[in-house]
């Protein structure tokens, strides 16, 4: 996927309607880079990923219009081809979530994950493929072609965190005619970062701001911080140093309404993929997400 547009960023974030709205996109056949414009969809952002939203385009006047219930960032993205040119993408990932709850108790759970796509798709995957297998050390990946995110995956029940941190992942993909075979490795961060503060449920002023901290991972220069209101919408999203603390403001947190949120850090460690065949923006990263409710008052 490409941009087909500037993206803006429609102020205030996180706001519902009770009603669906119009959103009008005007773009430049230019800037479609020869693409068919039937292919334009617009894309919600909430500073992680993209997301794509029911399109209709209308060629005539260069407009792509949306019915949205959200205030977010928008864009319009294109699909840039069967990918001959760029190569196969590829997001490969080993990961671990901890999950705070109270009474100091925490839930951890370890995922291995690779996904290929025959073209740039950094978030959903416009045509994903399949090669012939795909594991990561002594494990092997199924294929998972019913959820949206469709991908290679391992987890386990029984054992929810199985990865070893200071360890060496390696990935062995198994090509066929569409996908060419590839060996790639990540180290998982050793230490693994852990949030300390706040404490699951902590009572935290918006007026005055609050500071989290956290016993730092190795690996990775920033850690971005995630404020969740509800399941799936990004309130405010912030990238700081991987120092061991951040203290959010009151400025930072204006927009915001008092409540329950989710507060969510994460840690990664990214490197690309240089192979024959593979888009240049294909990468494979280790990454820790710490998760915490919090309320803000």
């Amino acid at each position: 996927m490409c941009l087909g547009s500037p993206c803006y960023m429609i102020e205030p974030g996180g706001t519902d309607f009770a009603l669906p709205a119009t959103l009008t996109i005007y773009y430049d056949e230019g800037d479609l880079h020869g693409v068919d414009e039937n292919s334009i969809t617009i894309h919600r952002g909430d500073g992680v990923s993209w997301s794509p939203v029911a399109t209709t385009v209308h060629a005539a006047d260069n407009i792509a219009t949306a019915q949205i219930t959200h205030l977010s960032d928008y864009a319009i993205m294109v699909d840039t081809g069967s990918g001959e040119e760029s190569g196969v993408f590829a997001a490969l990932a080993v990961g671990r979530t901890i999950s705070h709850m109270e009474q100091s108790i925490t839930m951890t759970m370890d995922l291995i994950a690779a996904r290929l796509d025959s073209v740039y798709s950094p978030c959903t995957p416009t045509f994903p493929r399949q090669a012939d297998s795909v594991k990561c050390n002594q494990y092997l990946l199924d294929w998972d072609g019913t959820t949206q995110v469709q991908q290679y995956s391992y987890f386990d029940i029984y054992d929810l965190d199985f990865l070893v941190p200071g360890q060496t992942y390696t990935f062995n993909i198994y090509g066929n005619s569409q996908v060419p075979s590839l060996t790639e490795s990540v180290v998982f961060p050793d230490p693994v970062a852990l949030l300390a503060t706040p404490e699951p449920g902590a009572q935290l002023s918006l007026s005055e701001g609050f500071t989290a901290t956290w016993w730092t991972g190795g690996g990775a220069s920033t850690v971005r911080f995630v404020l969740m209101e509800g399941e799936d919408t990004t309130a405010v999203t912030f990238e700081t140093s991987d120092d061991g603390t951040h203290v959010f403001t009151p400025a930072q947190l204006s927009s915001l309404d008092p409540g329950e949120y989710g507060l969510v850090m994460i840690h990664q460690v990214t490197q690309a993929i240089d192979a024959a065949g593979y888009d240049s923006r294909s990468f494979v990263w280790a990454r820790v997400l710490n998760m915490v409710q919090i309320n803000l008052q």
